[in-house]
């Protein structure tokens, strides 16, 4: 490996989460990155129906700190 990331399909990635992309346009991805400079904000979520993929990574990587 060279280090880069392998490309994916994304239709491949829906059927991971048992459901299809919920596609933004880019004005509105756009205004949600904007808010989220402006307000100072970490972690700016643009699809908060994720969270729960994304809370179970988090459990995962948290217990891996308590090996």
């Amino acid at each position: 490996g060279d280090g880069a990331l392998p490309d994916v399909e994304l239709d491949d990635v829906a059927e991971e989460f048992g459901r299809a992309i919920p596609w933004l346009s880019p004005q509105e991805a756009g205004r949600i990155a904007a808010d989220g400079i402006r307000d100072r904000h970490l972690y700016v979520p643009t699809h908060p129906q994720m969270f729960d993929a994304v809370g179970a990574r988090h459990d995962a990587i948290a217990a891996a700190f308590s090996r």
